[in-house]
């Protein structure tokens, strides 16, 4: 913050007021990050419905899961990362789960699948790739991609 500070010519307590905090700060730099890289997931998805959706989320998880500034980052500061990418009122896992939430809508447009299961499904699929980078381990998009379905099937045909 003090680096952003000077670069800015202001002083700290200007920048904390105009952004809030650092976490605060570090989610939406994540989320300005991980947004071009969704629209090319979703660009690049294949097959149709459901299953274009969750092509969309694997490719998606699969490249922030090698992006290098996010890994490093996670690798680095473990509990800060976990903290801005798991806040489950913060602003990451708000644009995660709005991003499921239009895929799945613009895939199945009759669907109807609430909120709080994208919710849900953004934070578990959040902690199996972060949790595991940031126990420099490879992401589990196998299992975030297995939950989606298996939720999202169950919701879809209730």
């Amino acid at each position: 913050m003090n680096t952003i500070a000077d670069r800015l010519g202001v002083g700290r307590s200007t920048l904390y007021r105009w952004i809030g905090s650092r976490e605060q700060l570090l989610g939406w730099v994540v989320c300005a990050s991980i947004g071009e890289i969704w629209e090319a997931a979703r660009r690049s998805a294949e097959g149709a419905g459901l299953e274009r959706m969750l092509s969309s989320c694997r490719i998606f998880i699969d490249a922030v899961g090698a992006h290098s500034p996010l890994v490093t980052w996670a690798q680095r500061e473990p509990n800060l990362a976990l903290r801005v990418l798991l806040d489950p009122d913060g602003d990451v896992t708000s644009a995660l789960r709005q991003s499921m939430q239009r895929a799945l809508q613009r895939e199945m447009p009759n669907s109807e699948v609430s909120p709080e299961v994208f919710q849900m499904l953004a934070l578990a699929a959040t902690a199996l790739v972060w949790g595991n980078v940031a126990g420099h381990r490879n992401p589990d998009a196998d299992s975030a991609i297995g939950i989606m379905r298996t939720v999202l099937s169950a919701h879809l045909t209730t």
